[in-house]
């Protein structure tokens, strides 16, 4: 392993403690327990599960991603470590559990998911060849923002669409958007 790459990860983890006082300003540290953050990294249950395991994807191809990246290629690997921190983020502080800060139609929110869709494809984008040869890590650069895509579609889909953000009728669930969106697949079709 490189020194950057030990310098980044280490820029990752004082980025993660930079969340440590805003989350101690609103209550007091007693309250604030390991097992209460393994808790909230843990799985949840109906359709919340679908965005759970999308978003561990998400991190574990980013951590491929970061793994396979070429040397002198800064830019993109602050896009890579910038969606595994908004991926960790999105885990811990959106929802509508404890230990969330953001509601699910907030704006920062929409910047959080957008960022998680887009930022792999420019870094997949921006990674220049090696010797001629096309970078490892445009593969997985791209599978990771296609997984960001799928979160942040199916987010919309649970969370905001006629969910808490439109009293407009009750919120589809992952499966009926699945038939929704294959129903609307074979009318474009059809048409």
């Amino acid at each position: 392993m490189t020194l950057r790459r030990i310098l980044l990860t280490g820029l990752l983890l004082v980025l993660l403690f930079m969340a440590v006082p805003a989350v101690s300003a609103q209550s007091s540290l007693e309250d604030i327990q390991f097992s209460d953050i393994v808790d909230a990294l843990g799985p949840r249950e109906g359709d919340q599960l679908f965005l759970d395991i999308l978003l561990y994807l998400i991190f574990f191809f980013g951590l491929i991603t970061t793994f396979l990246l070429p040397d002198k290629q800064m830019t993109v690997q602050l896009l890579v470590f910038l969606t595994l921190l908004l991926a960790v983020i999105a885990k811990l502080l959106v929802g509508t559990h404890a230990s969330a800060i953001f509601d699910p139609c907030d704006i920062a929110v929409l910047a959080i998911n957008v960022i998680l869709f887009v930022a792999p494809l420019i870094a997949a984008g921006m990674l220049r060849p090696v010797k001629g040869k096309r970078s490892k890590a445009m593969i997985p650069a791209i599978i990771l923002g296609l997984l960001g895509g799928g979160y942040f579609f199916m987010f919309w889909s649970i969370e905001q669409q006629g969910g808490a953000c439109d009293t407009a009728g009750p919120a589809l669930g992952a499966i009926q958007t699945v038939e929704y969106m294959h129903s609307f697949v074979l009318d474009f079709m059809a048409a």
